[in-house]
């Protein structure tokens, strides 16, 4: 597709949105029930407002997102437009176990979570980070093992589940062993058990092909009238700024050159692609790395606001991209 490449700035003031209302037969709007390194709920309006026309009148038929994460887009484009068919993937195993679960076994992980909750607002601080690290414990101690079984793969929903309310920053992060290494994060009453929500995503999910797989294999399908969104991990913009540690897989330099390939592979089968990633420009306003990865392609700097560095005072609002071929 021979489209010039834009660069585009906006802001908040710029984007008329409104967030969808439920159906009828939903009283709760699902929002993400993982919170996740770069979760996208914060910068919607954006996305929303960038997204193909067609999808806005129905004529999509396939959305796909190979980099679900926290799964913020999934949720909103399931529940605000119409698509056929919808797929959605990660190569963490836990993550896709703990939506394959909510989506299937949403009770016995409600009644988990419920008796976590009670348990540990009981608790003063110190018998908290006890049961916090006997967790963390138990759900690194059974990281290998690979099983069908539903009542295992409830406890470790719950388990992930509970960490991500508890931890510190609400952070996923693994070691290069694979284990989660996230310290406890002292909150007062952290919302463990959010059965209304749960609920209002098992729904949601219903409408989802749940995938584990490397991103690759979900877009060896996409054809032309289909919507897919990445969001892989950022490209670091120093070398301080490398958290890509979603998984034991870091996403390095070369990674990133391999999803540019399928997307300029895609783009040529006149797929709809919207991609998020860092903005180098944040360091290096000379760095075109990203304009000359993807020729053609539009490119739309957003402002966001980032909580992961351990530092407060490097955290803040940075800007980042939105880079689309339509």
């Amino acid at each position: 597709m021979d489209i010039q490449t834009e660069v585009v700035s906006i802001s908040p003031q710029d984007v008329e949105y409104e967030r969808p209302e439920a159906p009828p037969a939903v009283q709760v709007i699902a929002r993400p029930f993982l919170k996740w390194v770069g979760g996208k709920t914060q910068i919607l309006p954006h996305i929303d407002a960038n997204i193909p026309i067609e999808l806005r009148g129905g004529e999509i038929s396939a959305y796909l997102e190979p980099f679900l994460g926290g799964g913020s887009v999934f949720f909103h484009i399931a529940q605000r437009y119409r698509v056929g068919r919808i797929v959605i993937s990660d190569n963490n195993r836990d993550l896709i176990w703990a939506y394959e679960t909510v989506k299937n076994h949403v009770d016995p992980v409600i009644d988990a979570l419920a008796e976590y909750q009670q348990i540990f607002w009981a608790l003063n601080n110190e018998e908290r980070s006890k049961m916090y690290y006997a967790t963390r414990d138990a759900f690194n101690g059974k990281r290998h093992e690979d099983t069908d079984d539903v009542s295992f793969r409830v406890e470790r929903t719950a388990q992930l589940i509970f960490l991500n309310k508890t931890c510190f920053n609400g952070l996923y992060r693994v070691n290069a062993a694979g284990a989660f290494n996230v310290a406890f994060g002292r909150y007062d009453k952290p919302p463990i058990c959010d059965r209304e929500n749960l609920n209002a995503c098992s729904r949601v999910l219903e409408k989802a092909e749940i995938r584990l797989c490397d991103f690759s294999e979900v877009l060896q399908s996409v054809g032309s009238n289909c919507f897919v969104y990445l969001d892989p991990p950022y490209r670091p913009i120093s070398m301080t700024a490398n958290f890509t540690s979603y998984s034991p897989t870091n996403f390095d330099a070369i990674e990133q050159q391999r999803l540019a390939a399928h997307c300029l592979e895609l783009d040529q089968r006149e797929s709809k692609l919207m991609i998020s990633n860092s903005d180098p420009k944040n360091i290096n306003p000379d760095d075109r790395y990203f304009e000359e990865t993807y020729p053609h392609f539009r490119i739309t700097t957003l402002s966001a606001n980032r909580m992961v560095n351990c530092k407060t005072d490097r955290r803040g609002k940075i800007s980042e991209l939105l880079i689309t071929n339509y």
